[in-house]
């Protein structure tokens, strides 16, 4: 991969470099897909591949450079600013993977239900954040 479009970040919720956490600025024809530290995994994904499909469908349109370097500033304070515990980080994911899904026609889930699911859990969070998306979704 060319040195101008490779991501180079650190292990960390808001990836740098991308805009909402999906698209190379410099090149808006690279998206990348579950980069940052994740609690949400499948879902997380989800929103972002529908995100990035509705860019390359033109459905979305991105701002500009300094729009986008603006909004990524935003949300990496929001990320510095939040508490060092699992509760706080996992908000966070859930609040940004919200984000992502009310952008495009991805179907809303229980978001908040999985949050407390998790949070609330006595067993690993990461081993029912996989068993709550077999619940998540309702036909």
């Amino acid at each position: 991969m060319r040195p101008e479009i490779r991501l180079k970040t650190s292990n960390r919720l808001w990836c740098d470099q991308l805009h909402e956490g999906v698209v190379m600025p410099n090149n808006q024809q690279v998206f990348y897909i579950g980069m940052q530290d994740q609690w949400f995994t499948f879902n997380m994904f989800d929103a972002q591949a529908w995100y990035a499909r509705d860019v390359i469908l033109g459905r979305i349109k991105l701002p500009d450079a300094a729009t986008m370097a603006a909004e990524w500033s935003k949300w990496r304070a929001a990320e510095e600013a939040i508490a060092a515990t699992d509760e706080a980080n996992i908000r966070y994911q859930a609040e940004y993977t919200k984000r992502l899904i009310e952008q495009t026609d991805y179907k809303m889930f229980d978001i908040e239900g999985l949050y407390y699911y998790v949070i609330m859990s006595p067993v690993s969070p990461f081993i029912h954040v996989d068993y709550a998306l077999t619940v998540s979704y309702r036909a």
